[in-house]
């Protein structure tokens, strides 16, 4: 069941007009990921849990739906969109705060290869 309601993500985009129906949609999207990630997580709370998913909701809104601009004019119509700041979550500010808010480190180290340290024998 998810965590949070269309409105309270509609409450962190800017101009939103995206209907609840489809910010449903991004919402399940985002409860599923969440509950697969965090599954074995035990340092977040369900309040921390909750606010991931309406970020991550923000998140997946801005990247498909609804892109930010930085830039915009209405003679000859012309709109500059923000910049990609980086992959992943890290391609809006709505998914950096996610970052943020994930205290466990969980969610940035995802894709990530384990780091392995091997012992070489001197040769003496």
């Amino acid at each position: 069941m998810a965590r949070v309601t269309p409105l309270d993500v509609k409450d962190i985009l800017d101009n939103c007009v995206i209907t609840d129906p489809i910010v449903g949609t991004m919402i399940k999207t985002a409860n599923k990921f969440i509950n697969r990630i965090f599954a074995d997580e035990t340092t977040l709370t369900e309040d921390d849990l909750k606010e991931i998913e309406r970020w991550l909701t923000a998140h997946l809104i801005s990247i498909s739906l609804q892109r930010t601009t930085t830039d915009e004019k209405l003679g000859d119509a012309s709109a500059t969109y923000a910049g990609i700041y980086g992959e992943g979550l890290k391609m809006t500010s709505y998914g950096q705060t996610v970052l943020l808010l994930d205290t466990s480190g969980t969610l940035a180290r995802l894709g990530k290869a384990p780091a392995k340290i091997y012992a070489v024998k001197r040769p003496y």
